[in-house]
């Protein structure tokens, strides 16, 4: 009885030691599996920021904006005070044609050198 005894102790002993074994294998699968799973979501992480503009990069690109944006409102202003100078050209000769017109002296004096042009 002692040598059955034996078996089924040995055997018992052996389900028992690959039960632990596989507890062990699946904890320390775990564990490896988590590990990478962090590494990965790390480089990841990294890889995101490596993209990602830093405060210089920000700052530099900002300055650039200004410089685009000065450039733009200086070509916008020039572009309005041609509008107001052509403008301003405009209502200066139409001021001298008023004068010339309502002036009865201009008159005379047209009068006066037209004649002597022919």
């Amino acid at each position: 009885m002692e040598y059955k005894t034996d078996k089924e102790d040995t055997a018992r002993i052996e389900t028992e030691l690959r039960q632990k074994a596989d507890k062990e294998d699946i904890h320390q699968l775990r564990v490896e599996v988590n590990r990478r799973a962090l590494e990965e979501a790390f480089s990841q992480i990294k890889e995101k920021l490596k993209r990602m503009p830093d405060k210089e990069d920000f700052e530099r690109l900002l300055r650039a904006l200004e410089r685009k944006a000065d450039k733009e409102d200086v070509a916008q202003i020039r572009e309005a005070l041609l509008r107001l100078e052509s403008r301003m050209n405009l209502q200066f000769v139409v001021l001298l044609l008023v004068i010339i017109a309502t002036n009865p002296k201009v008159w005379e004096l047209l009068g006066q050198i037209l004649p002597f042009m022919k």
